[in-house]
Parts: C-alpha cells; sequence; structure tokens
C-alpha cells in the first residue's frame, strides 16, 4: 500500500524539503503516512546506511551518509543511534585525509544534540581527531581538486575550521 511513498521517502531521506526540491512532496504527503510508520523507515534505512558506510566507499561518501543519518536521528528523534554513529566513525576515519576528517568532526558537533556532545567519550573521540588535523592538516599530494576550491581545501582552511571544532567543544563544559 505505502510502497511509493516508502520509495519517496528512503530515496529523500525523509526531508520535506528534499521532496519539495524533486517536486514530489504533494505525491507524498498524498499517501497519508503515518509518523510511526515513517519513523519505522527511519530506523530501517539508518541501520542499512551503517551498514553501507562501512564499505567500499570514498571517505567524501561516507561522510555524506553519515549526514543523512544524522539528519534522520535529529528529524525522528531517533537518538538511540548516536552511539552508533560514534561506533562506526573510529572504523572510517583513519581513510580519511584531514579535509574529511575536519569535515567530519564539524558534523558531529554541528548534528549530535548536545546533551550526547557533554558525553566524555564522545567529546574526547571528537578531540582526538582534530589532535590528528592538526598534527598533519595537509591535503595528500595526490588529491586532485579545481583550483576555485584552492581556497576551501588550503591547510589555513582546514586548522581554521578545526579550531572552531574545539572552541565549540570547549565551550560546552
Amino acid at each position: 500500500m505505502y510502497e511509493r511513498a516508502r520509495e519517496i521517502f528512503v530515496t529523500h531521506g525523509g526531508s520535506g524539503f528534499h521532496m519539495g526540491r524533486d517536486l514530489v512532496l504533494e505525491e507524498y504527503k498524498s499517501y497519508n503516512v503515518p509518523e510511526e510508520m515513517e519513523k519505522e523507515w527511519a530506523e530501517e534505512d539508518i541501520k542499512t546506511e551503517l551498514i553501507k558506510v562501512c564499505g567500499d566507499l570514498d571517505s567524501g561518501t561516507k561522510v555524506a551518509i553519515l549526514r543523512c543519518i544524522l539528519d534522520y536521528i535529529n528529524n525522528f528523534n531517533l537518538y538511540k543511534f548516536v552511539d552508533s554513529i560514534i561506533e562506526v566513525c573510529p572504523k572510517i576515519e583513519p581513510e580519511m585525509d584531514s579535509f574529511d576528517r575536519m569535515v567530519l568532526c564539524e558534523l558531529l558537533v554541528e548534528d549530535i544534540p548536545k546533551i550526547f556532545l557533554e558525553q566524555e567519550h564522545i567529546k574526547n573521540y571528537i578531540l582526538s581527531i582534530c589532535q590528528k588535523v592538526k598534527e598533519h592538516p595537509e591535503l595528500p599530494k595526490d588529491v586532485e581538486y579545481s583550483e576555485c576550491f584552492a581556497d576551501i581545501f588550503s591547510t589555513e582552511n582546514i586548522l581554521k575550521r578545526i579550531n572552531e571544532v574545539i572552541q565549540k567543544i570547549d565551550k560546552l563544559d
């Protein structure tokens, strides 16, 4: 009965904004999906994405998947999955370059609710990634990017942004 609705929901990460942007929001709303069913779909998709993020994908894609999972967590109050995010990060973070590590830290600090960020093990984990970035902020020499993005990928920008993450964590105390 809700097959098409579920397809729309999962494809758009449960986001009404993204559904609207792709012009399928009205169709989705027409299915009158109960909130509990949406929450079920979100939980199932989080579990699927947590498995996918540990697969053979580039680190930028993995960060994007984590962003989607955190959106589900926040949009559907599925905070029981915050620890799952923290458990999966050490499995994928070692293969990341300094830029992706910085983006991961920003994502965790901005999207994990404060009550979880105040937990020592989560704070310490994020700070440990920040320290790795500070020790080796440069991108690997084989990373290719357009010259128009040179400022974004610069060592100065990476260090500036990682210091902002550290400041946000320091303000939690």
